[in-house]
């Protein structure tokens, strides 16, 4: 159980942005304290310094917060802490990365013209959510996708391909913790070495599952978390 002085939770969701697939997680942490998803905004550029004036006025409402960065917006939620040291606590990135996962096809697929397509169950399984997802999630999990225009997804693509906070990362002067999913297809192991190199302070908390980890197993995703920030203090 954490004390009542730890400061609430912000939640920026992966590439859907949408933060639906996030609401099993949050039920669990309102349990005994309190998590906002910030959904990311569905319209105008996707870059992360635009992102980051998008949520400058959410972090100026909070005097502390801890942020919690998944997949997608892990480079947003370093750079929201490196512009509000006075306001975050901490960060957790969560199945993540500080520069860019360099996915071979990254450069080469057509984003704007596959993210239109269903996503097939077994690609579904294999990168995000395990073997053994359930046919619940794996349709609510297309459903969040395919809610989100293409051109958004595929802008949110191409400025990873561009992405390296790792400057920022070193110099954070709140703590920083990892969820590292051990069954992550997507984001490469070199992504945490890269975070430990510029971060050799960091926690990294292992844990049993898919990329979609926080989705998938909500309950050990929020001990992790729960673990890390009685660390900090």
């Amino acid at each position: 159980m954490l004390t009542s002085d730890v400061p609430p939770i912000l939640a920026f969701p992966g590439l859907d942005g949408t933060g639906e697939l996030l609401r099993d997680l949050q039920q669990v942490v309102m349990q005994e304290h309190s998590l906002t998803i910030c959904p990311l905004p569905q319209q105008g550029p996707q870059d992360y310094r635009t992102l980051v004036n998008h949520f400058d006025g959410l972090l100026q409402e909070h005097s502390r917060c801890i942020l919690l960065a998944e997949s997608f917006s892990g480079p947003l939620g370093i750079l929201l802490a490196a512009q509000h040291p006075d306001r975050v606590a901490g960060v957790i990135l969560a199945a993540t990365f500080a520069t860019s996962p360099e996915w071979w096809l990254t450069r080469r697929i057509p984003w704007r013209w596959m993210f239109r397509l269903p996503s097939p169950a077994i690609l579904a399984r294999w990168l995000l959510s395990g073997w053994d997802a359930p046919a619940d999630h794996l349709k609510l999990l297309n459903q969040t996708i395919q809610s989100v225009p293409a051109e958004i997804l595929a802008a949110r693509i191409a400025t990873v391909v561009e992405v390296d906070v790792t400057s920022e990362l070193a110099r954070l002067s709140c703590p920083v913790g990892v969820l590292s999913p051990q069954e992550d297809r997507l984001i490469p192991q070199q992504c945490l070495r890269i975070i430990r190199h510029a971060r050799p302070d960091v926690q990294v908390r292992a844990l049993a599952g898919p990329h979609l980890l926080l989705e998938r197993d909500p309950e050990a995703a929020w001990q992790a978390i729960r673990q890390l920030i009685a660390n900090w203090r």
